[in-house]
């Protein structure tokens, strides 16, 4: 997904399934049929979920209370049965106190482990017949569905109640079937206080006013969709409401004292829908589509069926924006309306299907948007982080443990190898037939690939097996050699792979260039599938190579050890037509002395546009002192991109007098990150001006109060103690997750520690929220070798008030600890 302040945001991989049945069934009958795994006996991995019956609606009758954190609630299914007969069903409800159950509207016996509810009705479920289901229940839910802002007695924190279900979590406030592989209507009924908003899935059917002073919501969806994609939001808010080109209802959720970041947070949002009709040949499929801003979301975005929920964090100004925006967020749910609502793999492990679609049209309209060298460059870190994987080890692309790197930057990167194989537009014509031949159904990777075979007449099985069901990157050593008075250039490449657990051989298409001091070039595309293969170029008698490209523009997903000279480097970097070629050429001369590339480098730093590539050549020269050096680095500080201006901030390894000046202008600089970043060195080189810095950014606080969190923490070096306050207030649940994560690192680096942090500590444990959770467990453990600081933790825990949820978050927490570390 994206990634925020102090913080990568990795969205919604699925954890391992687990079932929880072996002896419950034995209650009910001894042919009742358990939900349990499907495994392919082949492959090994889990394949599917297996369940008896057809979900095809669910309808949720819920009445919230936040200050408790509880859900009172009526749910009913209605489902045919798959069998000929169905003696039980059990669902997923994780500490849920069912109160009643009704089959077809009479009362039926049910037996609840406190993970599974399951029904035994005393006929059996028969086939071809339609039956129904409520549960009449209510949950006090430790997850899926989050109470935030509710428990700061200050009335700072926005107030809001918001769901995630994917990762498991909607079977903790709904009894339901929890798993991907079964899709139905739904219809989401909420009561609550008519001061606030609600949201949920597809239209809004109607909004009744209660005399109590709530109000009740009524939301329902027209098409099935899986059950983990129910959501709900509710807090204060505005709407924005627009349609697009086609007439779909568009609703930009909005806080209403923020009007200002809606159009810089929304941007490009109603050309999207377009965009992926254009690429898909499908149409947006579903009746609406609404996106609601959401404080503390512990991922950066999740795509629930018409009802994107995302971070406020991604909720910025233009000033903000510089630093981080929604687009790539924004772009990657709404394609999930086509990849994961529209069609849903079958099951977690091929969550591939998923997200690496996701980022493979997100970074197609990227490219739409900032064009073909921000494109290459996306690609590239894809294929950065795909070799980075490989190196830790070889699993496929089908794993269940595959991780992020794997899932969305490595398969979106695959399928920019089959659309480059194949070609762009056959490419279309195959993503098309898979999507029109599943309407809101589900696939596995198998659909994908018998859609090549529809389509255009093809088996790619050589390129699944190398690509999806295996691991490992190749990995090619090339070389090449020429002469004057040669008619033939030879390129020798040897394949091994990047990993040497992995044995066997890559099969690809590769482009090879060969480049002529003349301007021209040669080009061949041969298959290299053995380990040493040689390519042999013709050309005119005479000609000289300036520079070889061995894949130009880099579509293969591989490492490369490709030996050149110096002026080899200089004539690919000069004049190769791709910026990620040309940067390719520079990240080459890293090691090579600065005196031998010092005029290269500055030369091409005034041609090159691409920011990525002008902060490669500033780190480069970084360590030169020269004058020539120091204008650059000069110019590079008042680059306009934010993504040249830190570079030049950070490769320095210490501010020079000259530009001096220039770095304590960017004090005022609009970015916030190059503001904490030049405050940071300025400290670090000129500290004898302290208190001035610190003047010129008193009143400047950024995403996560980044800057005000720096300056109070340098404001304490200065023996200013008032500071240690708004760093300790900064810890409360009056601010957002990343505020309080960042103010408690500071804090704990000092070793400090009082009460209200003591106390903001455990409250920070105690949440649903793993990443603040993690994060103040770790400070607590630095704290806990320390028998004072413990001991006043542990007071503040003894005399605070806590629900049963957070008094056993806890009291794990404590347990966990080494017995002379915090344990009596």
């Amino acid at each position: 997904m994206r990634h925020v302040v102090n913080l990568t945001i990795s969205h919604r991989i699925p954890r391992s399934l687990k079932f929880l049945l072996p002896l419950l069934f034995l209650f009910c009958s001894t042919t009742s049929l358990v939900i349990g795994q499907v495994t392919d006996t082949v492959s090994g991995l889990v394949k599917a979920t297996g369940h008896p019956v057809d979900f095809l609606h669910m309808a949720v009758n819920i009445a919230i209370d936040p200050y408790k954190g509880s859900v009172d609630g009526e749910v009913t299914h209605t489902f045919t049965p798959l069998r000929q007969q169905v003696d039980s069903l059990a669902f997923n409800a994780v500490d849920i106190d069912i109160k009643h159950a009704y089959l077809n509207g009479n009362p039926v016996r049910f037996i609840n482990n406190g993970k599974m509810v399951t029904i035994c009705p005393s006929s059996p479920l028969l086939l071809d017949t339609i039956d129904s289901l409520r549960f009449v229940y209510r949950a006090t839910p430790p997850k899926g569905l989050y109470f935030v802002g509710w428990d700061d007695s200050t009335g700072r924190a926005r107030k809001q109640v918001w769901s995630q279900g994917q990762g498991y979590g909607n079977r903790y406030w709904i009894p339901l079937y929890d798993h991907q592989n079964d899709k139905m209507t739904t219809e989401t009924t909420v009561t609550f206080n008519d001061h606030y908003q609600v949201l949920s899935n597809g239209n809004l059917v109607s909004v009744h006013e209660n005399p109590n002073g709530t109000k009740t919501w009524h939301y329902r969806m027209d098409h099935p969709m899986s059950s983990y994609l129910v959501m709900i939001g509710i807090g204060h808010y505005g709407i924005d409401s627009l349609k697009t080109p086609s007439g779909i209802p568009v609703h930009l959720w909005y806080y209403p004292d923020q009007k200002d970041r809606i159009e810089p947070t929304y941007r490009h949002t109603l050309e999207m829908f377009d965009f992926m009709k254009q690429e898909t040949g499908l149409a947006y499929p579903w009746d609406s589509y609404s996106e609601i801003p959401v404080r503390d979301f512990i991922h950066g975005a999740m795509e629930n069926t018409t009802a994107t929920v995302f971070g406020d964090f991604y909720f910025v100004n233009n000033r903000e924006a510089l630093d981080q925006d929604y687009l790539n967020a924004n772009i990657h749910e709404l394609v999930h309306h086509w990849f994961g609502d529209y069609v849903t793999a079958r099951a977690p492990v091929e969550g591939w299907l998923h997200e690496s679609f996701a980022t493979y049209y997100a970074k197609l309209f990227e490219k739409k948007i900032y064009g073909e060298d921000h494109f290459e460059w996306m690609r590239y870190q894809e294929q950065q982080a795909a070799l980075d994987a490989a190196r830790k080890g070889t699993l496929p692309l089908l794993s269940l443990k595959a991780g992020y790197e794997r899932i969305y930057k490595k398969g979106s990167a695959i399928l920019g190898m089959l659309s480059w194989i194949y070609g762009k537009q056959s490419f279309k014509r195959v993503i098309n037939y898979y999507l029109t031949q599943h309407p809101y159904g589900l696939v596995d990777t198998q659909d994908f690939y018998r859609a090549f075979q529809h389509v255009l007449g093809i088996s790619p099985k050589w390129f699944f097996d190398e690509w999806i069901y295996q691991g490992g990157l190749p990995y090619y050593h090339v070389t090449w050699n020429d002469s004057t008075n040669s008619n033939l250039t030879v390129v020798h490449v040897r394949q091994s792979t990047v990993d040497t657990a992995e044995s066997h051989l890559f099969r690809m298409p590769v482009d090879l260039e060969v480049h002529y001091h003349d301007g021209n070039y040669d080009s061949v595309k041969t298959w290299i599938q053995n380990a040493s293969t040689d390519i042999t170029i013709p050309k005119i008698s005479g000609k000289r190579v300036s520079y070889i490209l061995f894949d130009p523009c880099s579509h293969i997903i591989k490492a490369t050890d490709f030996p050149r000279s110096l002026p080899e480097l200089e004539a690919q970097a000069s004049s190769a037509r791709f910026m990620i070629d040309r940067y390719d050429a520079i990240k080459a001369m890293d090691s090579i002395a600065v005196g031998l590339k010092l005029n290269f480098l500055i030369s091409r730093y005034h041609t090159e546009t691409f920011p990525e590539l002008k902060a490669e050549i500033i780190r480069q020269l970084a360590p030169d002192s020269s004058s020539a050096t120091l204008n650059v680095m000069q110019q590079a500080l008042r680059d306009s991109s934010v993504t040249v201006r830190l570079a030049a901030l950070t490769a320095m390894p210490k501010i020079p007098d000259p530009l001096r000046p220039d770095v304590e202008k960017m004090l005022t600089d609009s970015s916030y990150t190059v503001i904490a970043t030049s405050l940071v060195r300025l400290v670090q080189s000129h500290d004898g001006n302290l208190s001035k810095y610190l003047n010129e950014t008193k009143d400047v606080n950024g995403p996560g109060h980044m800057v005000s969190i720096l300056w109070n923490e340098i404001n304490v070096q200065l023996g200013n103690e008032y500071s240690l306050h708004t760093l300790v207030d900064y810890t409360s649940s009056s601010y957002g997750f990343q505020t309080r994560i960042n103010a408690a690192q500071v804090l704990g680096q000092m070793n400090y520690l009082n009460q209200s942090f003591a106390g903001s500590l455990l409250q920070g444990i105690a949440t649903a929220n793993y990443r603040l959770a993690g994060a103040f467990r770790d400070i607590c453990r630095h704290f806990a070798s320390n028998d004072q600081k413990m001991n006043m933790i542990k007071k503040v825990f003894r005399d605070s008030k806590w629900t049963k949820i957070q008094e056993s978050r806890l009291k794990s927490f404590f347990e966990s600890l080494p017995k002379d570390e915090g344990n009596d």
